[in-house]
């Protein structure tokens, strides 16, 4: 099982567009998935206050191909469903680190749940992922001068 982001190599700079700095839009994502059931969990560890979870998406079921750029911020996609971030808010929410506090890095980490799962928040989602490992993950850094 993969994940790639086109608009950015694994483990490099996370470009403006998709920060709080630009459009603050959800990069696309190609997947290539076994059969079953997918959340994709973005967090940042480097946060101040602990990990900040920017981004729950689950219920991806495994015949998906792609989540495309720009994601509607609502949390009900059809199967595909958003949780609240740590902003507050259903859907993507980019990177926004403390102005002068260097690079962060901000995990893309892909589950398989096998079954559709309730609404997720991200109080909630840590119990469920607590007992999984990843099947996949990206990482992009990002710094705010």
């Amino acid at each position: 099982m993969e994940i790639r982001i086109r608009a950015f190599a694994d483990g490099s700079e996370i470009p403006k567009k998709y920060t709080c700095d630009g459009d603050n839009v959800s990069p696309e994502i190609e997947l290539n998935l076994d059969p079953g059931y997918y959340m994709l969990l973005m967090n940042d560890p480097d946060a101040p206050s602990g990990t900040f979870t920017h981004w729950i998406i689950y219920n991806i079921p495994g015949e998906t191909k792609l989540l495309k750029e720009n994601i509607e911020k609502k949390p009900d996609l059809g199967v595909i469903m958003q949780g609240d971030n740590d902003f507050g808010h259903p859907g993507y929410g980019g990177p926004c680190p403390p102005r002068g506090h260097g690079y962060h890095h901000y995990h893309f980490n892909l589950y398989r749940t096998d079954k559709i799962i309730e609404r997720l928040n991200p109080e909630s989602v840590y119990s469920i992922v607590d007992k999984l490992q990843p099947v996949a993950h990206y990482m992009g850094i990002y710094k705010r001068d």
